[in-house]
């Protein structure tokens, strides 16, 4: 007997009471979250299965869902005309329904299984954010394939990288994005991988409700050599004469729904299996972490082709079945004041980069802005006690910073959430306690559990006791997996933990702190140094951009800090400023952390997601100490 699909947490709201009660500080002991996160994770993943053709005698329906229905479908029964993405472009706003996105992805589906693509095939996405990007990953997930998202800032090189450790069969891109594929081009054709081009303009055209702006003219499209096709021509408006047909195939909790590469921090990025029971706990997210709601405006600028815009700017909206926004555009700063302006953002989300640029511009320009924000969320390290000031100045509301991983999504929050927010909290710069469903700790260098506060540690995952936990490996490289398990001398019963390869410490109330990675931690006269603390420091000075702090090796200290420096406009290197620098350090955070060097740059080494290379920052260190 088929069940109808209900919301993946519909269970959430019965565990309220349970969670707020906890203890009357909201302080999310660890067996009191083992308890709810394992009562929440198994009631859960009650079987949600809709009406489908696949075939029964290889699939048992009671075993499968249908991300079709669960992420866009199920949302069309409700109102057909929903609104599902708010495009925004130089040329105005452009709206798409969820019943679009539907009929599309089914169309589109039916396409790329006429290339021959099976369930679980990967296919590579080379997208901006755009309508062809969601309806793409529709496509994929309602076939039960697998979406590879490949950042529209890579280069051939990276494209190259994890599109043949993918195996992916099909790379779907645009024509400004086409030429990168040169450079592989003949290796693709050897490969027999496919390659589909979104036309210029076409969206627009397609979109349910043009506001403030007109669709563009069509252009021309670009010659295209065999195995290439287009995305509109070859298959939705060559279709949209026949009847759609609702063909979906089911999902394992265990299927491969995204095979998303790591940012490349430590080195060359890694392929990390997203299965489908991560839904779970990205909607935990979008519901205690950011608190969005369903009368929220909810603006999340991050890009899909990493973790946090593609887990909660396109799953998590799909999930919840509210509007997503797509902004393609160049970032810049006015621009967004303009955008939470215009479109009256409640729920605002961004990375900690974007939130500097923002603040470089100063009050000035964010005062002539009228601003209707009630809650505020950065990912990825914490911001700085500055960062957040200011903008709880502008605003009148706070950032709360949240941390996560590639691997797991959002593990550690300062949840937004009323019944697990936290109450008279003077430290703006926490990231807050662990997310239902995960069990962190800390761990010393001998893997001995750290219960003292204020103690730096390895940030572990408590394996056993985290329900929603669904990193199972890295893809086709078991012995980098291997490396993250470790034991506890601590514990006598074998239970493993994961090492996140960050490292934090927590305050007397539980709070957690992000330190840097593990391996960014400078070891100077006997002291752990923090490199971000110094970072952080480094920034509030009004000369200083950005910093990126390092140890350079050193035989009396061991490690010597220093510092790499990109000044504001405005300001010009000199040895007076250095020793300026210095000072602020030392005089705002202590004498043993401040930088005993600096080094003035025109910009830092950084990952595709904006996180500086303390890698290559610290190989220069001490490769100027043999010049």
């Amino acid at each position: 007997m088929m069940r109808n699909c209900k919301n993946w947490f519909h269970v959430v709201n019965k565990t309220r009471n349970g969670l707020a009660s906890m203890n009357k500080k909201n302080t999310l002991t660890s067996s009191a979250l083992v308890n709810s996160s394992n009562m929440l994770m198994n009631r859960s993943f009650q079987k949600s299965i809709i009406s489908s053709s696949f075939n029964k005698q290889q699939y048992s329906m009671e075993d499968y869902f249908h991300l079709g229905h669960i992420l866009c479908d199920q949302h069309v029964k409700k109102d057909e005309k929903s609104i599902a993405l708010n495009y925004l472009t130089s040329d105005g706003k452009f709206q798409y329904t969820f019943k679009q996105l539907s009929d599309y992805s089914e169309q589109f589906g039916q396409f790329l299984k006429s290339l021959g693509l099976k369930r679980q095939d990967r296919v590579s996405i080379l997208l901006p954010k755009c309508p062809e990007l969601m309806i793409s990953g529709l496509s994929i997930w309602r076939n039960a394939m697998t979406y590879v998202p490949l950042f529209t800032a890579f280069g051939p090189d990276a494209i190259a990288h994890r599109v043949f450790d993918s195996e992916s069969k099909v790379i779907i891109t645009d024509e400004a994005n086409r030429p990168k594929l040169d450079p592989i081009l003949s290796q693709l054709e050897e490969r027999g991988v496919k390659i589909v081009i979104v036309e210029k303009s076409i969206a627009e055209s397609m979109a349910y409700r043009v506001v403030d702006g007109n669709a563009p003219l069509l252009t021309s499209f670009s010659s295209f050599k065999p195995n290439e096709y287009r995305f509109w021509n070859s298959s939705i408006l060559s279709s949209q004469q026949r009847p759609i047909i609702r063909d979906s195939t089911g999902m394992d909790k265990n299927d491969i729904m995204i095979l998303l590469y790591t940012s490349g921090t430590t080195g060359k990025s890694k392929g990390v299996p997203v299965s489908v029971k991560a839904l779970g706990s990205f909607e935990v997210y979008m519901k205690y972490g950011l608190h969005v709601e369903h009368d929220d405006v909810f603006l999340n600028i991050a890009d899909p082709g990493w973790a946090y815009g593609l887990y909660y700017n396109v799953l998590g909206t799909l999930l919840l079945g509210i509007p997503t926004y797509f902004v393609n555009r160049s970032f810049n700063p006015q621009v967004i004041y303009e955008i939470l302006q215009n479109e009256r953002v409640t729920n605002f989300a961004a990375a900690p980069t974007a939130y500097r640029a923002m603040k470089a511009q100063g009050p000035e320009l964010a005062q002539q802005y009228k601003f209707y924000l009630k809650k505020a969320s950065s990912a990825g390290e914490a911001l700085n006690n500055e960062v957040v000031t200011f903008f709880e100045n502008i605003w009148g509301t706070r950032i709360k910073s949240h941390y996560g991983q590639t691997e797991h999504g959002m593990l550690i929050n300062y949840h937004h959430h009323p019944e697990l927010a936290l109450s008279s909290v003077s430290e703006v710069t926490t990231i807050g306690q662990p997310i239902q469903g995960f069990t962190v700790t800390l761990l010393d260098d001998d893997f001995r559990e750290i219960s003292e506060p204020y103690v730096k540690g390895h940030l572990v995952i408590d394996i056993a006791n985290s329900p929603a936990r669904f990193f199972t490996g890295y893809w086709n490289q078991p012995e980098k997996t291997e490396e993250k398990m470790v034991q506890s001398p601590s514990y006598t019963d074998g239970r493993l933990f994961e090492l996140t390869g960050d490292s934090a410490y927590r305050d007397e109330n539980g709070l957690y702190f992000f330190s840097g990675r593990s391996d960014d931690i400078i070891t100077s006269c006997g002291y752990r140094i923090s490199p971000k603390e110094v970072e952080d420091c480094l920034i509030e000075h009004e000369a200083v951009f950005e910093s990126g702090v390092v140890g350079q090796k050193d035989e009396l200290r061991t490690e010597m800090v220093v510092a790499f420096v990109v000044l504001r406009s405005g300001y010009q290197p000199s040895k007076q400023l250095e020793q300026e620098l210095c000072e602020h350090v030392k005089k705002k955070l202590s004498a043993h952390q401040y930088p005993k060097r600096i080094f003035f740059e025109d910009k830092l080494p950084c990952t595709e997601a904006g996180k500086v290379k303390r890698n290559i920052l610290r190989d220069k260190a001490n490769a100027m100490l043999s010049q």
